[in-house]
């Protein structure tokens, strides 16, 4: 299900529907309701005016394989019981209002090809354990508060095509014996604290 109530936070095209549900509607309640259907492989609900926190009962859906909440107006910390769903493949979070950390047992999803939490206000250190896994194509954090370093391994993921960290509080430097992942054709790390040089392997990337 796709509405027209986009978070006008991160949307130019504002209008009066770029607001939440009202006080009456209950996230937790929709969310245990969804869990009847034990089935299901897609769960896309984008673009609702949905709030509140994204349920740990969402973990009861073990056969989900995609499951796509963008542009609402969740708030709170990734369940770590998302950790538990084994056949995901993508999970779309953009344009939220999700804060806390990635869950370090991420690397639990070892189907997912797509992760994108674009457009929230996580913070702390992004995981290195991201690095685990070998299927993930999409990787975007950007628009968000992550600090610490970049992990080196991400820019060797053997299946990685896109890499997106801009607009972070990121630091440090990027060694200058970075290995790349033969696939990886879009690299985006600007807009953050970053300092030193390019490696001189970024030369092989094509962009």
């Amino acid at each position: 299900i796709v509405g027209d109530r986009a978070n006008s936070s991160f949307n130019e095209s504002s209008n009066n529907n770029d607001e939440p549900l009202s006080d009456y509607f209950s996230s937790e309640s929709l969310f245990l309701h969804l869990t009847n259907f034990t089935k299901m492989k897609t769960l896309q609900l984008s673009s609702l005016g949905l709030w509140g926190a994204i349920s740990s009962k969402l973990g009861r859906l073990t056969d989900l394989e995609t499951l796509n909440l963008t542009s609402n107006f969740f708030t709170g910390v990734l369940p770590n019981r998302l950790t538990s769903l084994q056949s995901l493949r993508v999970l779309s979070l953009d344009n939220n209002r999700l804060n806390g950390t990635i869950p370090q047992r991420i690397n639990s999803l070892q189907n997912l090809s797509v992760l994108t939490l674009a457009n929230n206000e996580m913070n702390g250190a992004i995981p290195s354990s991201i690095s685990d896994l070998i299927h993930l194509q999409d990787l975007d954090l950007s628009s968000n508060l992550f600090s610490s370093h970049l992990p080196p391994s991400f820019f060797s993921l053997p299946s990685l095509i896109s890499l997106n960290v801009a607009r972070n509080y990121l630091t440090g430097e990027l060694p200058q014996n970075l290995t790349f992942s033969e696939s990886l054709i879009r690299i985006d790390v600007s807009y953050n604290l970053l300092t030193g040089r390019l490696p001189a392997e970024i030369s092989a990337i094509h962009f």
